[in-house]
Formats: structure tokens, C-alpha cells, sequence
């Protein structure tokens, strides 16, 4: 079994600890401090997934800005890695943000950035979110956590951006047929925290058709 659920604000420091670890076995992901990460939680925008045992085998944020949202933090424990979980981690979980603040979103942007060279979360973004490439992105590294950079001490990276209505529809169609299991047969629970109302598959695709009328 595995267990999809929203980090609490009391249990941040532990998930924090789990970030720190992911970030620290690979130079690809970008860490977050503890400030940003705490407040990430408080908002319930990062999000864990557990195994039967409840470990952390893989953690996923969101960053609700201004005027985009972004996608990431995406990472997967190395034995759970090759059952698609990564995939079903940003699925539901970017349904169930649609679900929860809809009306409040607006026509912000959904962007998705990666590390150069991590393609493989380049190419999830772009099969399962029909993501569109927009361009390329260079950011000074932050002084939290040791990313790989280039000659100018530059993090490189691509930008996705979701495209609408592709990839809203994209996400509605593959929780429809989704039959909450992973491909080896594990199956896995959304579970939302005792602060939000219980949410199916049925009430994300809904949401997102909603969603999509608005746009």
C-alpha cells in the first residue's frame, strides 16, 4: 500500500529532513530551505508519499505564486523508482489542488522547470501533463543544499509550461481510467489531512472539468 497525503504543519520537520536527504543524493533537485519548506506545509502544498511501513518514498510541492504555480520537488526513493509512482504523485496531487482552490487560481500559469539533466522528469511533463517546452532556465544556485552548475556557477534547466486545455484534459482522462493501483498492482490511497473534506478521483475530474469551463 502506499499512501499519498499532504504534509501537516506539525510533522514539516520531519518531512523537512526527508527533503534535505532527497536533495543531498542528488544534485538535480532544488532544495528548499527550512523557511520556504515550513511555509510550503502550512499552506498544505507539499505532499508525501508513504509506504505500509510509513517511510517516505516520495515527496512532491507546489508554489502558489502571483501570477504562476510551479510544480516540483518531484523525487522518488530509488527502489520504488520504475512503477510510475512519480507520475501518479503529480497527477493527483495537481487534481487535488485544482479541486481545493479552483476559484481562487484563476488564470495563473502551471509551469514545471527541470534540471538539465534530468531528463526523465522532462519527459514525464511532457507524456503525462502535456507539457509544452517554453525555454531554457539559468538561476544562481541556492546556498541551501549543492546542484550541479555550470562554467558561470549557473543551475541550468528547461521550463514547461501546461497547456490548456491539453494537459487539464490530459490529467481529467487518466484519473477516469485510473484504477488506483500502480502498474505492479500496489495500490494506492489519497489520503487528506483531518482539516480537509475527503476528495475521490471522481470529485478531481469533476473539479477539473470545472476548472476547464472557466478558463
Amino acid at each position: 500500500m502506499i499512501t499519498i497525503f499532504p504534509v501537516l504543519l506539525e510533522d514539516w520537520e520531519r518531512a523537512y529532513e526527508w527533503h534535505e536527504s532527497c536533495t543531498s543524493s542528488s544534485s538535480h533537485i532544488f532544495p528548499r530551505n527550512r523557511t520556504q519548506f515550513k511555509l510550503l506545509c502550512a499552506a498544505g502544498h507539499v505532499w508525501c508519499a508513504s509506504d505500509s511501513n510509513g517511510n517516505f518514498v516520495g515527496m512532491t510541492y507546489q508554489v502558489v505564486g502571483a501570477d504562476e504555480i510551479e510544480l516540483g520537488g518531484l523525487f522518488v526513493k530509488e527502489s520504488h523508482r520504475g512503477n510510475r509512482l512519480g507520475v501518479v504523485i503529480i497527477l493527483l496531487t495537481l487534481g487535488f489542488l485544482i479541486n481545493m482552490e479552483g476559484k481562487s487560481l484563476g488564470r495563473k500559469e502551471f509551469i514545471f522547470c527541470t534540471h538539465e539533466k534530468n531528463e526523465k522528469i522532462g519527459e514525464l511533463a511532457k507524456r503525462y501533463l502535456c507539457c509544452r517546452e517554453v525555454g531554457l532556465v539559468k538561476i544562481s544556485p541556492p546556498k541551501c543544499g549543492k546542484m550541479d552548475v555550470n562554467e558561470h556557477g549557473l543551475i541550468e534547466g528547461k521550463r514547461y509550461t501546461l497547456q490548456n486545455p491539453d494537459s487539464f484534459v490530459a490529467v481529467a482522462k487518466w484519473l477516469k481510467k485510473w484504477d488506483e493501483k500502480l502498474p505492479d498492482g500496489t495500490p494506492v490511497k489519497l489520503k487528506t489531512s483531518r482539516t480537509l473534506r475527503r476528495v475521490s478521483t471522481s470529485d478531481i475530474v469533476s473539479s477539473l472539468r470545472e476548472f476547464l469551463t472557466k478558463q
